[in-house]
């Protein structure tokens, strides 16, 4: 009777484990939404909120796989990346008034190889989890117990430092954003936008 009531225990701090477990992956998820959907956006310029009410239509539907690989591709972007001197004179070139806003965060390429590799193992460690658990688990027994539980709390270490990465990024992101909202009510900043011509290319790409 005693061994039937610790494998009942056992089971129970399984399935709490996994409700945990599951809500932190759908934390990490709406922390990428979060960020991706503050990727970068260009339009012509009286077409720029719609198509920014599209971006964040097509982010809220995507997979966390999707979510994942737009991360790598469009925020953490390799040190030395920028703009050519092309795309920036044809830019200015270009007879419509157009607009781009957006974020990326400049990374070492070692840094976003890693990155990639470990949201990679989150997507993976997620499926499994959600699709393919019941299968791969036997803890009919107090043994396959500990080693069920010994899996999940494995995996719930390795997503806390996903997670806090994201959180901070997205919490850089939203002070970042107060920051612009302030300066674009200043008269500086209609000054310079009058005279945008004025500017240097980084100056002008940047407003």
């Amino acid at each position: 009777m005693e061994a039937d009531s610790d494998l009942k225990s056992a089971k129970a701090r399984i399935e709490q484990a996994i409700g945990r477990n599951v809500l932190l992956f759908q934390r990490l998820e709406l922390l990428l939404k979060f960020v991706v959907d503050h990727s970068r956006v260009e339009a012509d310029h009286d077409q720029l909120l719609q198509k920014k009410r599209e971006q964040t239509a097509e982010v809220s539907k995507s997979t966390l796989g999707l979510l994942v690989g737009k991360f790598i591709d469009e925020i953490l972007r390799p040190t030395q990346a920028s703009q050519t001197v092309d795309e920036l004179e044809e830019l200015s070139s270009s007879s419509k008034v157009r607009a781009a806003v957006g974020f990326s965060v400049a990374v070492s390429a070692e840094f976003r190889e890693a990155k990639k590799l470990s949201l990679a193992r989150v997507v993976e460690q997620r499926n499994q989890l959600i699709h393919h658990f019941l299968p791969a688990h036997a803890f009919d027994s107090l043994e396959g117990c500990r080693l069920t539980q010994s899996y999940l709390d494995e995996q719930y270490t390795e997503l806390l430092p996903e997670i806090d990465f994201l959180r901070g990024l997205a919490k850089n992101l939203q002070g970042t954003k107060q920051k612009l909202v302030a300066f674009m009510a200043t008269p500086e900043f209609r000054e310079r936008l009058l005279h945008a011509e004025n500017f240097p290319a980084e100056t002008r790409r940047a407003v």
